[in-house]
């Protein structure tokens, strides 16, 4: 049943939390429960994003919201660490749901297994998507509300959401007429969601600012992500589709090769094909547009997931049965040991050094701490949840275009 398949999901996620000890990205931490950690606690240290309004505080504001349970309750530094974990926790388990009641709508009940198998706030907006023909019905209204939230929390995201939205509509609606209306619509309803999410970012940063034009500004008009890195035109087709498919490459590729190849028999096959159009069109248009900025990396392509395994779920289909086994051994001979080892051992020294330093402050509230590594290296006062003195070396680009700009991390290396 959905609820069985909700009750596993968020039991998933809970062993997730408890066994991930590692750290992937500074954003993860810097961006988020730091902010939050200030919001609630009255310290915590804020990039130089914040600084510019770069960032909108929508999605710290969630983690703000689950803070507020250990600070009241006083139940220490470990309930400050665990509490943005499990929601996040629940808001995962939420959407992988979404995702398979959303294939088994539309594409059949064997198809959503598949695709669950391999499985954001798209996967809330695709369910939503499914629920009936293109009208302005509740569910239509409840898509545009999540999929402007998504674009207020990452402005990038717009370019799986124009086609899918231009796609979807021109396949489910009758003349231009009707077309227009849905559109403006759904417009209304982005612009009051941008407004909102403009009152939200002014009140808490104490003045006006438009984060989504200055996020704007800085990564197109300026360039300036390039300061973290740059990478050629084919990065994402030759290395990054790689490395977050994984092991599920092969299942994608065939599932490709199926698709344009032959043609779908099984039970609901229409629909299928319809999805798969959707898919192609927008993980072709996502990657073509984020390969013309030179900054990239393995993260941004993390959305276009669900419509990567869209392909990945028909490979597996279109198996004999036989094969079926033997793929399925494959993937948790595979992906099982990645799992732990991603989640215990790879990088987990940044975690283990702030655990180091939170139970040495239990004995010392005069410990100060500088941090002479790459900046950003570890999580830092949400990690801590005590005011003490900590510095570390910063690495913000140069906003104020200066000769020969070196920051302060670069300085070190150079000269320790």
């Amino acid at each position: 049943s959905d609820k069985l398949v909700l009750n596993m999901l968020l039991v998933l996620r809970a062993v997730n939390v408890a066994l991930v000890q590692t750290w992937f990205v500074p954003d993860e931490y810097w961006q988020s429960i730091e902010i939050a950690h200030k919001q609630v606690f009255g310290y915590g240290y804020e990039t130089w994003e914040w600084t510019v309004g770069l960032r909108s505080y929508l999605y710290p504001l969630l983690f703000s919201a689950v803070y507020y349970v250990p600070k009241i309750s006083g139940m220490g530094a470990y309930a400050v660490i665990l509490a943005p974990r499990l929601a996040q926790a629940v808001l995962s388990a939420t959407t992988e749901w979404c995702v398979y009641r959303c294939f088994k709508r539309t594409c059949g009940i064997r198809f959503a297994k598949w695709f669950l198998l391999k499985c954001n706030l798209v996967c809330i907006a695709l369910y939503y998507l499914s629920c009936d023909q293109f009208q302005f019905s509740y569910n239509y209204f409840k898509f545009v509300v999540v999929a402007s939230v998504a674009f207020v929390v990452r402005p990038t995201i717009i370019t799986v959401w124009m086609p899918l939205y231009c796609l979807y509509v021109c396949m489910n609606t009758n003349g231009s007429l009707h077309f227009g209306r849905l559109l403006s619509k759904a417009i209304l309803i982005g612009v009051f969601v941008l407004c909102v999410s403009t009152l939200i970012d002014t009140l808490c940063y104490g003045r006006l600012v438009s984060v989504h034009y200055n996020f704007f500004k800085f990564n197109i008009l300026q360039n300036q992500g390039t300061f973290y890195g740059s990478h050629p035109f084919h990065w994402y087709l030759t290395q990054a589709f790689p490395v977050i498919l994984s092991t599920h490459l092969p299942f994608m590729l065939y599932g490709v090769f199926i698709f344009y190849t032959r043609t779908l028999k099984f039970k609901q096959a229409n629909n299928v094909t319809h999805l798969c159009k959707l898919s192609a069109v927008i993980c072709l248009f996502t990657v073509f547009v984020y390969s013309i900025p030179g900054h990239k990396e393995f993260r941004f392509l993390l959305c276009l997931l669900p419509f990567l395994h869209v392909f990945t779920s028909l490979g597996l289909l279109s198996l004999p049965s036989r094969s079926t086994k033997l793929a399925i051994t494959w993937l948790l001979l595979t992906n099982i040991p990645i799992a732990l080892y991603t989640g215990l051992i790879h990088q987990s020294g940044p975690s283990k050094v702030m655990e180091f330093l939170r139970k040495d402050i239990s004995h010392s509230s005069k410990l100060e701490v500088m941090f002479l590594c790459p900046c950003h290296s570890t999580p830092y006062y949400a990690f801590i949840n005590k005011n003490i003195a900590m510095d570390f070396l910063t690495c913000h680009p140069d906003l104020n275009a200066t000769p020969a700009y070196t920051d302060q991390a670069d300085e070190f290396y150079a000269s320790p």
